[in-house]
Order: C-alpha cells, then structure tokens, then sequence
C-alpha cells in the first residue's frame, strides 16, 4: 500500500497476555452449545461483551486467534442467529459489539471479523452485518485501521454483485445492487473526506484492484430494482447519500494536492472515481444533487489559455503577462493582419507573445448567432453537418503562416466553443499543441478535407459540469433540437478533439442527455440551469488555478 496516509508504524507488539487464553477458555463455554443444544442470546451477548471489554490489543489477539481456529465463524453465526430458539443478538446489541470492535481492532482483524459475518448468509453474503461493521469502521476506527481494513477487503467487492432481497418468481422479484464488502468499504472510504492524504490511498488500493472502484461506487447508490415484464430490471428506490461522499471525498482530495508535485497524479486518480461513478447509475436515475461535487482548479498554464482565450472576443485586450500584437507588429513580423480579422466571414483570432518566450494564437468563439456569412451560425451548423466551413478554412491558413514567422516549438493554439474547434483545427494542420475549453468538435470531413493530424496529447480540452456542447459533441442530436434546426435526420455531432478533462462531474452530461427532450433539463446547486449558462468562459475561468 501507499504510505501515503499511514501513521507511523507500531512498535511490535509484546507476546499476549494470560488474558487472552483466558477469555477464550471463556469463549469456548459461552459458545458451547452441547448441554441444551443452542447457545442463548443472553450467552452471545457476554461473550461479546467479554471481548469488548479487553484491553485493544488483548482483543485484537483473541480475534485473531478464534480467526485462525474457526472460533471467529462460530461467534459470527451466533451473533447472527435467526432461529426461534436461542436468537442471536438485537440489532441495538450487534451496534454496540460492532462499534467496540472498530475502536479497539486492527485493520486485519476487522476485515477477519467481516469475512466472519459474510459467511451468516451464503445468498446475501451476510450483507446486514458486513455492512453494519462497516459503519462502525467509518465512524470508529483509527486512520489506519480503516486503510488495513480496506486493502484486506478490497479483492472481495466483487464476488456478489446483487442479492434478492424479495419476491418468488422472477416476473415478480427484487434485488438490491451492490456487493457487501464493496458497500462497506463505501462507507470507509466517504468517511476519508476531511482527510485527502488517507482518501488517495485509499482510492489507490481500490484502483489497484480490478473492478473494484466500480463496485464500491455502484454499492454506495443503495438501489434496489424491481422486475417488471415491461420495462424489466429498473429502479424501485435509491439512497444517493453515500455516492455523493465518496464524489465529494475524492474532489476534496483532488483540491487537496492540486498546484502539488503529485496534483497530476491525483487528478488522474480522481478521474477513474468519477469514471465510475458514471458507470454506476442508469442515466435515468442521475440526480441534481449527484452533479455538484468536483471542482478541481486548473492549473497555471491552462488558467492562462482560458485567459487569453477570453481576452481574443476584444480586440484590444491582453491578460497580464502577454501581449497582444497590433497590426504594425504583425507586419513587422511578415503577416498580413488581415490574416487574423475576417468580419466577411465572423472570423477573429490574435496572436500573443507571452512574456516568457512562448506564442499563442487564440481563436474568438462564437459572438453572432445570426444565420448570415459574417456570422457564426453557418460555421457552426455547416462544419458539424460536414459540409466545411469558411472559418475552419480561415484558422488553418492562419496556423499556417503564424507558424512560419515563430520560433521552431513555442507556438501553441487556444480557444473557446467554436473557437476550441478552430484552435484544434490549426493544431492539426500546423502540428503544434492546443488548449482548448468547451471545444465545438471537428467533423471526419474536415479532418481529412484540411489533412489534419493529431498526436497523442497533442490537444487538451477542459470541459465544465453541465455544459451543454461538451454534451452534444461525440452524441446524437437530441429530437427537440433537431426540430428547432429543421432536420430531417438525426446526425451525430463531431466530437471535440483531444484529451477531454472535465473541471466538473462528468454526470452532469449524463444527466443533461437524459433530459434534453424535456421542457425543464434541470438545475445544480452551483450556478443555473444546464446549458448555454454552463457553456461560458466565465464558467470555465470559476476553475482558474489559485494564486501562488
């Protein structure tokens, strides 16, 4: 495991005290079911009591002795006894045994106590008491016990992915969602938000683990489903609750060491969590209150291309730290200015020399929505239908020139909406990077119309929650869009080009697409309506990296 999180090691512990054989001399006669053939619930409850009531380490090695001897399955099975005659403990009793346990156990010996329980219901696989000890390791247990805890478990969030929980017959059942230990560990791991260093190293060791970040969120939805001949498997009710700690956990640990040596890493380790939060819950059942976790700043480079990319919709204006060049400059340099200023075709770009050497050309969004040549509506519409585009034109002759006229390997390109596409498209022609935002994508036909060619990382495009073009771009258009353009068919937009990192929660497009044919798609706690709102650059600049 990372040590990332770990508190200092223990020093070695002394051999057991006489206490323990003891009290598992104890055990065994409280446990003994040979007089009257069953073992009373009065009898369950001293023997758990008589093991909460030993110093920690006295109790973690007696249950780590009845681990090793089978003793543990027996004390498991009592606790949990169903039967009419001698009835295993309360579920106020199991409660006070389980939050003992927790406060006083190793993550070793908690995870044996959970296999224990497991092992109570062969058809659930002891969901009930699994998951109440994980409760009690949330709420309870050091730091480092919950680590332990989780790593131990971590290869058993698979096993049992769904369980009945009633009806007979399968055109009349239900299920709940979610494996025992993975919904356990759920709870753990939520409980690791006021504290990222020991949140990351958790979230590693389920990464390490194949499946196991899938099933530890799909648990933590708390779904069942119902079986209907119609409509077949769907939900029946949810609890959101602990889904949405396990987002929030991993954003503050994002947050956390955001801007640090380890910020890259993390923010990848973020994006497989959020990656399968998606993959947990039907599009249908995604919620308003699911979308507001995540917030992860940008970080200084491309805080400065959104910038620049803000700054291209003004003709005369320049963030600290660039320069925006005129015309006299552009002309010093060889370059027409009309190269860069096409109000025939609503086609604007600027060229800035950053004060620490580099160049960037930024591409103006859209600014005019008229359906005329000098606007931005026919480049829009026509380049996303494949059938060109005068500004996608305009930008790759544009890259081309610039590139000419700048040092070898300090150009990059920049832009926002259709902007990102034009930025993407000059990239892809002149061969050099581009930061994009909210990018419009660019159509196979174009691709190859203008040989544009993409390397890997070549271009990185930030997306933010809710936007609604980040949606539209890679999916098909929704009906009620279609309509509004007249279309007589559905087509699929072109996606946006390059590596796509999302500054928000990547749900929220889930959320959006499944709501996009309503009247009302639907709001967030944090800022507006989905949509063209979520769509601008001062959404995106919410994200721009914190002061040094």
């Amino acid at each position: 495991m990372n040590d990332i999180g770990r508190q200092p090691a223990r020093v070695p512990s002394p051999p057991p005290s006489p206490v323990v054989d003891t009290a598992l001399r104890q055990l065994d006669r409280l446990l003994d079911a040979s007089g009257l053939g069953w073992v009373s619930r009065d009898e369950v409850r001293q023997a758990t009591e008589l093991i909460g009531a030993l110093p920690a380490r006295d109790a973690d090695a007696v249950v780590d002795r009845m681990a090793a001897t089978g003793r543990l399955d027996r004390l498991a099975q009592e606790v949990m006894d169903r039967s009419w005659v001698g009835p295993g403990l309360t579920a106020d009793q199991r409660a006070d045994f389980f939050q003992a346990m927790a406060q006083d156990l190793d993550g070793d010996s908690l995870a044996a106590l959970s296999r224990a329980l497991a092992g109570t219901e062969a058809a659930s696989g002891g969901f009930e008491p699994v998951t109440e000890l994980g409760t009690a390791v949330a709420r309870h247990a050091s730091p480092q016990a919950k680590l332990d805890y989780v790593q131990a478990l971590a290869g058993r969030t698979t096993d049992q992915p769904q369980h009945a929980v009633g009806g007979l017959l399968e055109f009349d059942g239900q299920r709940r969602l979610g494996d025992a230990e993975a919904r356990a560990i759920a709870s753990v791991v939520a409980s690791f938000g006021d504290d990222p260093a020991s949140a990351r190293a958790a979230f590693e060791t389920l990464a390490r683990e194949p499946g196991a970040l899938d099933a530890v969120m799909l648990a933590a939805t708390d779904t069942e489903q119902d079986w209907g001949l119609i409509n077949g498997w769907h939900t029946a009710k949810s609890d959101h609750g602990t889904f949405r700690a396990l987002m929030q956990t991993a954003a503050r640990m994002e947050q956390s060491f955001a801007g640090g040596a380890d910020g890259a890493t993390v923010r990848a380790l973020g994006d497989r969590v959020f990656d399968a939060a998606v993959r947990a819950v039907a599009p249908g059942d995604v919620q308003a209150a699911d979308l507001v976790f995540r917030a992860t700043p940008m970080d200084a480079h491309a805080t400065r291309m959104a910038e620049l990319s803000q700054a291209v919709y003004d003709r005369s204006s320049a963030p600290a730290g660039a320069t925006r060049l005129g015309d006299a400059q552009l002309q010093a340099l060889g370059l027409d200015p009309a190269l860069l200023h096409k109000p025939a075709i609503g086609f604007e770009a600027a060229l800035f020399r950053l004060d620490d050497g580099a160049w960037v050309l930024a591409f103006r969004g859209t600014d005019d929505w008229a359906l005329k040549r000098a606007g931005d509506a026919d480049d829009n519409l026509a380049q996303g239908m494949g059938l060109g585009s005068l500004q996608h034109s305009a930008a790759a002759i544009a890259a081309m020139e610039v590139a000419r006229v700048v040092p070898a390997g300090r150009l990059e390109t920049t832009g926002h909406s259709l902007g990102g596409g034009l930025a993407a498209t000059a990239a892809g022609r002149a061969g050099v990077p581009a930061t994009t935002f909210n990018a419009a994508g660019v159509a196979d036909e174009t691709r190859e119309g203008y040989s544009l060619h993409f390397a890997e990382g070549q271009v990185t495009n930030y997306r933010t929650t809710g936007d609604i073009m980040s949606f539209l771009n890679g999916g098909p258009v929704p009906t009620r869009y279609a309509d509004a353009l007249g279309l007589d068919r559905l087509r699929q937009f072109p996606a946006s080009v390059g590596r796509s990192v999302d500054l928000g929660n990547p749900l929220a497009r889930i959320y959006l697409g499944a709501r996009l044919d309503s009247w009302n798609p639907g709001t967030i706690a944090e800022g507006g309506r989905f949509g063209t709102q979520q769509h601008g650059l001062e959404e995106v600049l919410r994200h721009r990296a914190p002061a040094p």
